[in-house]
């Protein structure tokens, strides 16, 4: 769940953007971007339909109907920090049209520098939208792993 939220920008923009959040404290850096209008919310607002981020109010979103689509709509749904059951969870749910490798799902094909705990422990409480569309993903997610590991599966 992500994309380039900066893509509209002019590079000059971008480049000044990028260079102030890396001259900031890595909690006021990651707090500050999380806040901006055209990240805040995104995840949730792309369920719903909603491509210009910045000019929908947080206050009219409706989180309950982005997370029937989730459920309704969304015959898979994965989770970045667990990549590898991910993988086999997509494998199984679309029947094997996407086949699994277990050497290949713990390959890091985008190596970085990203720590979950780091996050979690600069944004714990944060609470937006995509919170509690996350919140929701997750519960999924454990219900569809459960599924699949008894040999049951969505499609």
């Amino acid at each position: 769940m992500g994309i380039d939220s900066h893509a509209s920008l002019p590079k000059k923009v971008k480049t000044e953007l990028c260079a102030r959040f890396r001259a900031l404290p890595e909690a006021e850096a990651l707090r500050e971007y999380s806040e901006r209008a055209e990240v805040r919310n995104v995840q949730t607002k792309m369920i719903l339909g909603i491509y210009r981020y910045a000019d929908r109010p947080d206050d009219s979103l409706n989180v309950a109907e982005a997370v029937r689509r989730l459920r309704e709509c969304f015959p898979f749904v994965g989770l970045q920090e667990r990549w590898g059951e991910s993988l086999w969870l997509f494998s199984r749910t679309m029947r094997g049209a996407a086949p699994f490798s277990a050497a290949q799902a713990l390959v890091n094909t985008r190596p970085g520098a990203y720590d979950r705990a780091t996050a979690v422990r600069h944004l714990g409480d944060y609470a937006d939208c995509d919170t509690e569309l996350y919140a929701a993903a997750v519960q999924l997610y454990e219900e569809r792993l459960a599924a699949a590991r008894q040999g049951n599966t969505c499609l």
